[in-house]
């Protein structure tokens, strides 16, 4: 998102809740969580969030929204793959996701075939 224009952010904001209101998940990243690339009103577009590690106490508001004291992406240190992620469901909750290369798909279907 970073270095996106008024105009492409305008869509993306629109495109989010138009989407969210049939349903649908919208997924966006960014490497510049900062408040001028992912405002207040596009960060609440988006059902669920989550924050890698982040690099200061700063960031992880900008994504996830309020960030209780003593918490934060910025304490992450479990490794690779951990996040703090919001759900809705009052609270932040630690998760962990997996990176797969580009041709795992492949070898996965070929090797079901």
């Amino acid at each position: 998102l970073h270095g996106v224009d008024d105009r492409a952010m305008g869509e993306l904001r629109r495109f989010a809740q138009e989407t969210r209101g049939m349903g649908g998940v919208v997924l966006a990243a960014t490497q510049y969580p900062l408040a001028s690339v992912v405002d207040s009103t596009l960060r609440q577009q988006f059902a669920h969030r989550l924050a890698y590690r982040c690099s200061n106490r700063d960031e992880g508001p900008v994504i996830l929204g309020h960030v209780p004291e003593g918490e934060g992406p910025h304490l992450i240190r479990t490794g690779p793959g951990s996040c703090l992620a919001d759900l809705d469901q009052g609270g932040l909750t630690t998760m962990r996701s997996w990176w797969l290369p580009d041709d795992w798909l492949v070898d996965h279907v070929r090797s079901l075939a």
